[in-house]
This record gives structure tokens, sequence and C-alpha cells, in this order.
């Protein structure tokens, strides 16, 4: 199942239900503006000094908006970094799926989604690419704070992975008994080994680490 365009992330929709049970009236009036200003602050932030580098009064600074809008729309810094890290990834899997479909091959589209994921490391700016260190320090952190919210985030890139396997098994391309938990295994895999690279914990290229990660997998599916 992919994710239609223009879908709100799931940040957006605890903004709204939180935003509403403290403030109805607030919400009514003013939207999501204040909320969609401080994930992009706190971004913005994150691709200058890293999600450790910025405080919360650096963010609202940035936002230009006040300290209690802040904790009206999150509750804390981590909820803030939660929603960063969820905008990442649905920006990421939008940009990869946009990629992938451009090809018609299915099995070529699923390599795209495999080694998207760490060829694209090496086409950021150094700004942004310096944040996909801080994501991977913040990933596992989250994870056990938010552990529903992280899973519906990551859920998005699995997502896209056991649709573009549907499509290679319907072409003949490749075997699978179950594409959902091909797909979760997969994204188990990219996730780990992008954090790697994010860490600068690999020593080869991207593009070496990334085409071994598809050939794996392509052989793991029958390929």
């Amino acid at each position: 199942m992919e994710q239609p365009r223009g879908t709100v992330p799931e940040w957006h929709k605890r903004v709204v239900d939180r935003s509403l049970a403290r403030s109805a009236e607030v919400m009514r009036t003013r939207g999501m503006g204040p909320a969609t200003r401080i994930v992009e602050a706190a971004r913005a932030l994150s691709r200058e000094s890293g999600t450790e580098g910025f405080s919360i009064q650096d963010v609202v600074d940035r936002a230009g908006v006040a300290l209690k809008t802040f904790y009206r729309h999150f509750g804390s810094k981590d909820a803030l970094l939660l929603a960063v890290l969820e905008e990442e990834i649905r920006e990421g899997v939008q940009a990869t799926k946009e990629r992938a479909m451009q090809l018609e091959d299915p099995l070529e589209q699923l390599r795209v989604i495999i080694s998207d994921q760490f060829t694209h490391v090496t086409d950021l700016n150094a700004s942004v690419a310096g944040l996909s260190g801080s994501i991977a320090r913040e990933h596992f952190r989250l994870l056990e704070l938010f552990p529903k919210e992280m899973g519906q985030a990551v859920g998005l890139y699995t997502e896209l992975v056991e649709s573009a396997i549907v499509r290679c098994c319907e072409a003949g391309k490749l075997r699978s008994d179950d594409p959902h938990l091909d797909a979760d295994a997969i994204t188990s895999l990219v996730i780990y080994t992008f954090h790697r690279i994010g860490l600068k914990a690999v020593d080869d290229p991207p593009a070496i680490v990334a085409e071994r990660c598809w050939l794996f997998c392509r052989r793991a599916l029958g390929g």
C-alpha cells in the first residue's frame, strides 16, 4: 500500500490532536501554521549544528513563535525531534518513490528503492549530509521513547518496498512467500546500513555499499 501524495504526516496529526485537546479555539483560528514553522526551524537548525546543537529557545526564535506556542504543540524537544525525523523520512520516501516510478521495469524500481538510500547520501550538500549523522544518533533513542510513532514513520518505507516486491513477483522476476515480512527485513537492513554510513562507520563508498545491499536482497528473493 503506497502513501498518496499530499497525505498528512503522522506527527502533523498528533499535533492537531494535542492542540485540539489543549485549545480548540486556538486551532480553529490559527490552524497548523505555527507547528509547521517550528518543525521547519528545527530541521534547518539540525542541518546547521546537528540535533544536539540547538535548544528549544533557538527553535522558537528561528520560527518566530512564543515559547508557550511551542509547548502547546510539542511537549518536549524529543517530541519535536520525532516530528523532524518523521518529516525527513516522509520526504525521503516520496522522493525515492518518484525516482523509482520513472522506470518501467519493476525490478529496476526495487533496485532504486533500495540503493537510493545509500547513494543519495553522496549527492547531498555538506549541511544535509551532516544531518544524516544526527538522524542516526537520534533514531534508536527515539525508537525507545516513541516505538509506535517511529514504527509508523519507518513503515512508509516498508510499504514502498513491499509494493515493489509485489510488482516484481507479479512480473515473474522475484519470488516471495510473504512480501510484507520480506519488505520489513529489507527495511531493517537498509536502516542499519544507512545509519552506519551517516556515522562514517563504513570504509567503502556508498555506491559500492548500495550495490552489495541490492545484490543481497535480489538474491534473497530469488532474483
